[in-house]
């Protein structure tokens, strides 16, 4: 029904709202209603019916996240990727895979967090230079952490030319 997709794409903004302003069980409460609604809306979704799919759970992610819950953080954001490469939605995947990265980073999943970052840089695609330059960060972190400080200096330098790429006003060497 017209009415559920609206009504599904409406949760997904009011938990944002929510997770915004810090109010995280209702946060959950509207992310998991939207999601029990999901499962049972007919096919023949729109690509604005995915893009609220995405959102959903990097949104799912954010919230986990400061709750603590860290590794099912890491799932919702493995789960974002895997519907991003499914249907071709590539246009914030750099994004999606820091996020995963540094989900998994958390967890002390070095391998993981790196394969997360370099498909970050792989990526070739205009606008995304703020999340590579956080992929080629955290991959500086991580050879740090392994005793490679050549490795680490070599990706860091690189963080910093994108973060160079980026108006004063983006300029964050946190991300």
């Amino acid at each position: 029904k017209p009415r559920n997709r609206q009504y599904f794409h409406l949760l997904i903004r009011q938990a944002y709202l929510a997770l915004y302003s810090k109010h995280l069980p209702q946060a959950l409460s509207e992310f998991m209603q939207a999601e029990r609604l999901m499962t049972s809306l007919p096919g023949n979704w729109s690509w604005d019916d995915i893009d609220y799919v995405v959102l959903l759970y990097s949104g799912l992610g954010d919230l986990y996240n400061a709750a603590g819950e860290r590794e099912l953080s890491r799932q919702a954001y493995y789960k974002v990727i895997d519907i991003c490469r499914h249907y071709g939605l590539v246009t914030r995947l750099a994004w999606h895979y820091l996020n995963a990265g540094n989900a998994s980073m958390v967890l002390e999943r070095w391998d993981e967090a790196i394969l997360a970052f370099q498909e970050a840089l792989n990526l070739k695609l205009p606008g995304q230079d703020e999340a590579k330059a956080g992929a080629w960060a955290n991959l500086g972190f991580i050879f740090l952490n392994r005793q490679k400080p050549n490795d680490a200096a070599a990706a860091l330098k690189q963080a910093e030319d994108y973060y160079q790429k980026e108006p004063v006003d983006y300029k964050n060497l946190a991300v």
